[in-house]
């Protein structure tokens, strides 16, 4: 036993051992498990973004049914407008959706330019052509826009400081998307300076800190002074109102880019998720924010999961704008994602197999041992029952043994006793030649020893030591089969013969001898007797195995 429970706990212990490896060889392959650890308000800020993107197809819905009414509206209360008024609308509404979508902005500034046209109003002129064309500029048309801001003139004219800072700033904002979009030397660091040069003369006209920090941060961010572009950039976004929801989007997602290139990549998260939030919430699809956190997920947390759902989502947002250069940015990084992905898939799939496989084996060795252990445990409980069994049939026959050894004892030494007694006396009688007191004397002497009296005793010491073998013999026997003494406490000659084969006296012959019974009497009680047995077949076996 002991020796089947040291091999169930080796068998044990070595299946642990197995899983815990099996375990540790998942936990470096699985794709999961080779994720860089994020801080836990960055996990919270995902956690956000995943809920924002499951209500954003609602959240976009809601804002362009909101953007028809306002320009359903518009369009029917034009004649009761006043052109300022109407024009004042149309401004609104490309404020509200220039970021939306490019068929609006495109839309709502061209009505602003019809309306300023139709006013005969330089300063409205300008306004329209500035958003006009960086609105080209947002969707990619690059030729377009700068032939648009070509045709603007504002020498001679009286134009508010609003108005020119609009104009520059847009204008700069074009020239460094264009340096973005044509990424090569050395008509990239020309587009960059002169993006630099329209916001440098934007900054006369600006009056509010907030931009004046933004446009500050921006020309110093273009020419690569990272360190000292970005307090600006966090003044700026620090001084921003609430409501100003594309100027957050642009001050967040930037100091993200700035954060990441000078290697503080969990604060650069930060920002990123932080940007993309207030764009999930805004509606704001023309963005960069979406797209380069699935890149810093992709390249920095190595999670290429989480980052093939953003990547797809800002190709969406690209798509649903209409920017055409964006669309195209997503075929370089996203096929790398998906591709990487397929892979972590499959590694995952195979992997998975292998220690189901593995994990199967286990268990059915396990179960197998275990098996083999209850069987070999059970025949050894079935052993020591036939121990403890025979240990009782032992202590039985032992107590039988000794208490038939001690009554015929005292039988013998009554016996001896007797003769010593009978001789003395028979000797005395002989000298003195009374013949006649010697025959006397034997025949008082073979009274005491009489036949009947031994059978008596015989009976009286069985019954003493099996007081309910009577009982359980009956029970073995048919009703026509059933033994009853004629008196209590004793046998029949049937019962006798039996009792002898209980005690472990099985031939006929010492039978006989013992009961001073003839051998053909003996026979022929135990066939008579076996035959009115209930299972004949088992009959003396079964006798042996009463009053146990």
């Amino acid at each position: 036993m002991q020796k089947i429970k040291s091999y169930k706990a080796f068998f044990i212990i070595c299946c642990t051992i197995i899983l815990v490896c099996l375990a540790l060889f998942l936990k470096a392959w699985l794709p999961s498990s080779r994720k860089v650890a994020m801080s836990a308000r960055n996990e919270a800020g995902l956690r956000t973004i995943d809920s924002l993107m499951l209500l954003h197809d609602t959240i976009t819905a809601h804002f362009e049914s909101v953007l028809h009414a306002e320009e359903s509206r518009l369009t029917h209360s034009a004649s009761s407008l006043s052109p300022a008024e109407l024009y004042w609308g149309w401004k609104l509404l490309y404020q509200r959706s220039h970021l939306f979508k490019f068929d609006y902005s495109v839309r709502y500034s061209q009505r602003m330019l019809s309306v300023a046209r139709s006013m005969n109003d330089p300063v409205r002129r300008v306004e329209a052509l500035s958003f006009y064309g960086y609105s080209m500029a947002r969707g990619g048309f690059f030729t377009e826009a700068t032939e648009i801001f070509g045709s603007i003139r504002t020498e001679g004219l009286q134009l508010p400081d609003s108005v020119l800072a609009s104009y520059y700033i847009y204008g700069g904002r074009m020239w460094h998307d264009l340096a973005d979009y044509d990424a090569i030397e050395p008509y990239s660091s020309r587009y960059k300076a002169i993006g630099n040069d329209w916001l440098a003369k934007a900054l006369p006209h600006i009056s509010n800190a907030s931009d004046r920090y933004y446009i500050q941060g921006k020309r110093l961010m273009w020419d690569n002074r990272l360190r000292e572009a970005r307090p600006y950039y966090s003044r700026a976004l620090a001084l921003t109102t609430p409501v100003d929801h594309e100027r957050r989007s642009i001050l967040l997602s930037t100091l993200a880019n700035i954060d990441v290139r000078l290697g503080r990549h969990e604060q650069g998260t930060h920002y990123y998720i932080a940007s993309v939030i207030n764009d999930l919430r805004h509606s704001i699809l023309e963005t960069v924010a979406i797209r380069a956190l699935g890149s810093d997920l992709f390249h920095n947390y190595h999670d290429p999961y989480k980052s093939s759902e953003y990547l797809s989502l800002a190709l969406k947002c690209a798509s649903t704008f209409g920017t055409r250069y964006r669309v195209n940015s997503m075929g370089s990084l996203l096929p790398v994602v998906e591709a990487q992905k397929q892979h972590s898939d499959r590694m995952r799939r195979w992997i998975m197999l292998l220690s189901t496989i593995v994990l199967t084996v286990l268990i059915l060795l396990l179960i197998r041992s275990l098996i083999s252990g209850m069987k070999k445990s059970r025949q050894l409980e079935e052993s020591k029952t036939l121990l403890q069994t025979s240990n009782r049939k032992l202590d039985e026959a032992n107590r039988i043994k000794n208490k038939y050894l001690g009554h015929y004892m005292d039988k013998a030494s009554e016996m001896t006793n007797q003769a010593n007694d009978f001789t003395v006396v028979a000797l005395q009688k002989l000298k003195l030649k009374q013949y006649d007191a010697v025959a006397t004397l034997l025949e008082k002497f073979q009274r005491t020893r009489d036949k009947k009296q031994m059978t008596e005793d015989f009976d009286a010491t069985f019954i003493s030591v099996f007081p309910s073998f009577v009982d359980d013999f009956n029970d073995l026997m048919t009703p026509e089969g059933r033994q009853e003494g004629k008196k209590p406490g004793s046998l029949t000659p049937a019962l006798r013969i039996f009792a002898l084969i209980r005690l472990g006296i099985t031939d006929n012959n010492q039978i006989a001898r013992v009961l001073d019974y003839s051998f053909n009497t003996v026979y022929n009680y135990r066939v008579r007797i076996r035959n009115k047995a209930k299972n004949p077949a088992t009959f003396e076996q079964d006798v042996t195995a009463l009053c146990i």
